[in-house]
């Protein structure tokens, strides 16, 4: 991941979280919580390339505002397990390019959060920014991305539980030939 695209998600992150901290009632309840997760999943470059398989890894850092409502801020990033390149024919008078898929999607979100009941199913819709780093010879390296999210984690008096969910995300433009990842995760929070 180039450290442009690093540093922009841990400054995002670091902004979110401060202002987080700030809202009224933070010394109150300390209600944050941090997930961590990581699973597979697949890229579809339409536009050029084809589906590949994917790791992804993710990071959310929750507050709960009231009873059931927080917000959250998360990052992934998202690396295929292939690539792809397309030679172009070329003409003597003609810049040449040959296309290919992004070495990753890296993107930050931020979304309001509802638990529902006492079931430990939260959901989420939101936005934010997807980026695609490594590649070339694609339109757009970067779009707003629109989001949902369910995830679930037991009920507990622990402060470390199990956590599972799903994320899709959809892009406004394509990035690297994609219009949408999935985003499983099964991980920890605390």
């Amino acid at each position: 991941m180039p450290r442009s695209s690093f540093a922009a998600v841990v400054v995002s992150g670091l902004l979110a979280l401060s202002a987080l901290l700030a809202l009224p009632g933070a010394a109150q309840r300390p209600a944050t919580s941090v997930t961590v997760t990581t699973a597979l999943s697949y890229v579809d470059f339409d536009s050029f390339g084809g589906v590949f398989g994917a790791f992804v890894g993710q990071v959310a850092i929750a507050r709960r505002l009231s009873g059931a409502v927080g917000v959250e801020w998360s990052a992934f990033a998202l690396a295929p397990g292939g690539s792809a390149t397309a030679d172009v024919a070329c003409q003597e008078d003609q810049r040449c390019t040959s296309p290919s898929t992004p070495s990753a999607l890296v993107g930050t979100l931020l979304a309001p959060v509802v638990e529902l009941g006492t079931s430990g199913i939260r959901v989420s819709a939101g936005g934010g920014i997807v980026r695609a780093t490594g590649g070339s010879g694609f339109a757009h390296r970067s779009s707003i991305a629109s989001a949902l999210a369910m995830e679930w984690r037991p009920r507990t008096r622990s402060r470390i539980s199990p956590s599972a969910g799903v994320r899709l995300v959809n892009f406004a433009q394509p990035v690297g030939g994609a219009r949408y990842v999935v985003i499983p995760g099964i991980g920890v929070s605390f």
